[in-house]
């Protein structure tokens, strides 16, 4: 009996290395999720920032376009192809595959894919840091960027999209 009160006071004074070890253990784990998240969350950030980026490149060449021929293009492959007689096609990084570009290459802008449709839903990665380009009328246009898995990016819980009106 006076062992046990004697181990029972000495357990007071103090924690054991175990105990010690596993809150060391614990505190690794959270920090590690927490860390993982973030650096995941930031990465996330900077490839729409990037594709944002883009966006405006298109919205640039896609304005210049319609000072020389009056109109929009129907297509990216129309764009792609003034923009390089006129010389104003700049090559373009998607931030997911870093494959590098101009319009016509197929590798940083594509016709408007609707997200909903079957063709994108058979392989939506196909699309991941492409630019979308929709022409609305001769007048009005949209652009989309697809995002991670070719989910289009969105700024403050909306869809992004860079338009001219």
């Amino acid at each position: 009996m006076k062992t046990f009160l004697l181990k029972q006071k000495k357990r007071k004074n103090g924690f054991t290395a175990i105990e010690i070890m596993t809150v060391i253990v614990l505190l690794g784990i959270i920090v590690s999720v927490t860390l993982l998240n973030f650096i995941s969350s930031s990465k996330r950030k900077g490839y729409d920032s990037s594709l944002m980026e883009n966006m405006r490149l298109v919205q640039t060449m896609l304005e210049t376009y319609k000072i020389d021929w009056k109109s929009y293009p129907d297509n990216v492959s129309q764009l792609g192809n003034a923009a390089t007689k006129k010389k104003y096609n700049k090559p373009l990084v998607n931030p997911f595959t870093r494959v590098s570009g101009t319009i016509e290459s197929g590798n940083t802008v594509v016709d408007f894919v609707d997200p909903t449709s079957g063709t994108f839903l058979a392989n939506p990665t196909v699309y991941e840091g492409k630019v979308g380009y929709q022409l609305i009328d001769i007048s009005k246009y949209y652009l989309i960027g697809y995002g991670e898995k070719g989910i289009p990016i969105e700024k403050n819980g909306k869809a992004y999209l860079v338009t001219n009106g």
